[in-house]
């Protein structure tokens, strides 16, 4: 037998169920601040003047926060995520 999906209102359904729950417990379903992350402002004023492919001087981790638009896998272990914030966007290699 073939795998079985809801259909779009039931899915609906659970998806608002499962909101509802988290709010009643204090949480935010979709929170606006992530602490430790860099504002993509403070991000492309810091690094904007970067060429593509050139890596920052001191080359440690950073945390933004953003939607992701688009990802694209480059072998095994790379992959690229388009992210979008505050009207800004940015490109993430991951490795």
């Amino acid at each position: 037998g073939g795998v079985s999906r809801p259909d779009d209102e039931s899915y609906k359904a659970a998806r608002l169920e499962s909101l509802a729950e988290m709010e009643a417990q204090g949480l935010e379903s979709f929170p606006a601040d992530f602490p430790g992350a860099m504002p993509f402002g403070e991000f492309t004023a810091k690094y904007g003047h970067l060429a593509a492919g050139e890596r920052a001087e001191e080359d440690a981790p950073v945390s933004i926060a953003g939607r992701v638009h688009g990802a694209r896998k480059a072998g095994k272990k790379l992959l690229f995520l388009d992210l979008k914030a505050d009207g800004a966007r940015v490109q993430a290699m991951c490795d």
